[in-house]
């Protein structure tokens, strides 16, 4: 959450937080001048988009879905679930949305994230893409 009123920067800066702020497309850095790079809108879905997607879908049919769950996995090694579906508090679904379908060189479950996943002892899915999320939520 947003603190409250000004932040020291937003004083010096003049405005609120939660307000836009224009700026032109060329920086001034001393005697240099440097235009900014276009940023290109993507042309697919961005792998946030798909996993809010699957979120939201998920919430709206009851399930008890959290994004971008940290957790410590084994000594000092850490995991974070795209999303993790809980049920009475206890972790019952590992969902990791990739944006695209990608090659990996043996299978998902070879890699050291699918491995460290599978450790959980619960179901994990991989989603890749839209149309993998579009299907998946449907059948959940």
């Amino acid at each position: 959450m947003a603190p409250k009123g000004k932040s020291q920067h937003s004083a010096n800066l003049g405005y609120d937080h939660g307000k836009a702020v224009l700026c032109s497309n060329i920086h001034q850095r001393g005697n240099m001048k440097q235009t900014r790079n276009a940023v290109q809108e993507p042309a697919d879905h961005t792998e946030f988009e798909v996993q809010a997607y699957v979120w939201n879908r998920l919430r709206s049919l009851g399930v008890n879905a959290r994004g971008e769950v940290k957790t410590k996995y084994k000594d000092k090694a850490y995991v974070r679930f795209d999303i993790a579906v809980f049920d009475g508090g206890s972790l019952s679904h590992i969902i990791e949305i990739k944006r695209s379908a990608i090659k990996h060189k043996t299978s998902w479950e070879d890699t050291r994230q699918g491995q460290r996943y599978n450790d959980f002892g619960v179901p994990v899915t991989i989603i890749y893409g839209m149309e993998d999320a579009i299907k998946f939520v449907d059948n959940y």
